[in-house]
């Protein structure tokens, strides 16, 4: 399925009949078929709607660089036009960015953060002296073509700037304006949103729990499924009626 924002298709998919929304924002470099076995898994009872990202998947390339904002935009659009509503939003990584900046100007049923990205790391000496050295580097012409994350050097020239909008923002202060009850998910040995974050997130969030998966990375929710479900499942179901 499709809709058009801003003249960028947007692909999602619609999974269930019954029961309260799901909205599931994936990560950056992934697609919502990251999602695929939890959507499975939720439909019976719940209605699950998963975006392609801006960028991402099925979606069409933005003919500009994207923030933060851009994408909650987004989020915001296909919330009206799909008529959503007293949602549940979870979104892993870059999604819990934007699943953060929405849900602290809005409300929401339940959020869930999986190994969200949104903590600026503090950075030191080194770190400055090697952004100045590349940016001399760069003027000069002699920068080296595998400089930068992994991320960064696979990205299209759009999305390299979409990446430098979107990791340059601290969101802190948005984390501490959600009133949602949240639950925070995180893999022990992440080492892209490292477990410090977690923490960082769970004091700034007022209602917020946090269930840290022993022995997995970023992708706690694909490396231990079963359990990843069970939290799920019991977060879900709290203070719920139906079954």
């Amino acid at each position: 399925m499709y809709f058009t924002d801003e003249n960028i298709k947007i692909h999602y998919k619609k999974e269930g009949l019954n029961g309260p929304a799901i909205i599931l924002l994936h990560g950056w470099g992934q697609s919502l078929e990251t999602f695929d076995f939890l959507i499975k898994h939720l439909k019976e009872s719940y209605q699950v709607f998963a975006l392609d990202l801006p960028g991402f998947g099925k979606s069409d390339q933005p003919t500009k660089s994207l923030s933060i904002d851009d994408y909650v935009k987004t989020l915001k659009n296909f919330i009206a036009y799909e008529k959503i509503d007293n949602f549940i939003l979870a979104g892993h990584s870059l999604g819990g960015r934007i699943a953060i900046k929405y849900c602290a100007n809005n409300r929401v049923k339940k959020l869930i953060l999986i190994n969200s990205a949104g903590i600026r790391p503090k950075r030191g000496f080194k770190y400055y002296f090697r952004v100045y050295r590349y940016k001399l580097l760069k003027k000069l012409g002699r920068t080296n073509p595998n400089a930068g994350s992994a991320d960064y050097r696979k990205a299209t020239p759009v999305m390299k700037g979409t990446l430098s909008l979107v990791v340059k923002e601290d969101l802190k202060v948005y984390a501490e304006r959600i009133k949602a009850e949240t639950l925070l998910i995180w893999g022990s040995d992440d080492q892209v949103t490292p477990l410090k974050d977690a923490y960082t997130f769970l004091n700034l969030i007022d209602n917020s729990d946090l269930v840290i998966i022993p022995g997995t990375g970023h992708f706690c929710y694909l490396e231990n499924k079963a359990y990843f479900l069970m939290i799920v499942n019991s977060f879900l179901l709290r203070g719920e009626e139906h079954d």
